[in-house]
């Protein structure tokens, strides 16, 4: 029978070992995270500046005597994952929602902002000689108030932003449907339309999905609305990228 002590030194160099690779994968999760925020599969590759900036970070998220940090669980739990031309419109909202709350969060730590609301309270507070907080208002009324100020500020900061996108899509929309119409020369279009890629007139021709994109875009355009959209549906249909169609089109 073996004795306790041999068990124990087994059990202790078998805990070490385990402990060991469990410290090593978290360091792999981390670089390889970082790497994919510096976009580059080397940490050679980048400039020297990167590099320091690159470590800098890494001894915030993972050292050799504790390995992962609380910061480097956070890094990992709140990264966002790349984006490709195959991502959905939900991982696109993903990354852009948690890319914003990344930049506010760290805006607001910057700006100490809680502290300057603090410094409002507290002024309030003064003015009117109060003994305790409730003197000034209840918290959740301080609150309300509080989210009531917000909304009002970041309302029209919204509202532009939308107002601007909505410029620059537009744009972009004009200049690749001037583009798409220009493309296709007359003689062209008639051997289209003998293929059924366009209509009988030449217009709306439909070759590949980037011309389906952008008959969808220019249909508002179309005199006989009901016949284009059958034929850019059954275009759709061909290159099976039904998917790419407005949500309320319908064969009908």
């Amino acid at each position: 029978m073996r004795k306790f002590n041999d068990i124990y030194k087994d059990k202790l160099n078998e805990s070490e070992s385990l402990h060991e690779s469990k410290v090593l994968e978290s360091f792999k999760q981390v670089y390889n995270a970082l790497l994919e925020n510096y976009k580059t599969n080397d940490l050679y590759k980048l400039t020297e500046s990167n590099q320091l900036a690159f470590l800098s970070e890494l001894s915030h998220y993972w050292s050799e005597d504790e390995g992962l940090s609380d910061k480097g669980k956070l890094f990992l739990e709140n990264r966002s994952s790349s984006l490709t031309s195959n991502s959905t419109s939900e991982q696109k909202k993903n990354y852009i929602k948690s890319k914003i709350k990344g930049v506010v969060n760290e805006s607001l730590r910057l700006l100490d902002l809680k502290y300057k609301v603090y410094d409002v309270i507290d002024d309030v507070y003064k003015q009117v000689n109060g003994q305790s907080i409730n003197d000034v208002l209840t918290p959740n009324e301080i609150v309300t108030v509080i989210k009531e100020s917000l909304n009002e500020c970041f309302g029209p900061f919204v509202k532009n932003i939308n107002i601007e996108l909505n410029e620059s899509a537009t744009a972009a929309d004009n200049e690749s449907i001037q583009l798409y119409e220009k493309e296709y020369s007359e003689e062209k279009r008639k051997e289209l339309s003998k293929k059924g890629y366009a209509e009988v007139n030449g217009s709306y021709p439909i070759v590949n999905k980037s011309d389906l994109k952008n008959a969808i875009k220019s249909f508002g355009r179309s005199k006989n609305k009901d016949l284009t959209k059958k034929h850019i549906i059954k275009r759709a249909k061909a290159l099976d990228a039904v998917n790419l169609l407005p949500k309320d089109w319908s064969e009908k």
